[in-house]
């Protein structure tokens, strides 16, 4: 197993530990861009794009979507 303690990072100074997590940080994201999702959930995202491309007019429009959302924060914290 790699830990801080095998790859001697424990020892490095806070600023170095810091230099070497932006590093990583920065190769990790440019490596492999994450997304957060499976691809299941990536291709079902890809499905709704699609559908919203081919059929612009259907669904809900965002600010309805938002006044939704807000009506019902809004009687739930009355409760």
């Amino acid at each position: 197993m790699v830990t801080l303690q095998t790859l001697g990072i424990d020892r490095l100074s806070r600023d170095e530990q810091l230099a070497l997590y932006e590093s990583l940080e920065q190769h990790l994201f440019e490596a492999v861009p994450y997304t957060g999702l499976s691809p299941e959930h990536l291709a079902d995202l890809q499905l709704r794009l699609d559908d919203d491309d081919a059929n612009p007019d259907e669904g809900t429009p965002w600010e309805e979507v938002k006044r939704r959302g807000r009506e019902i924060i809004e009687a739930r914290s009355q409760q």
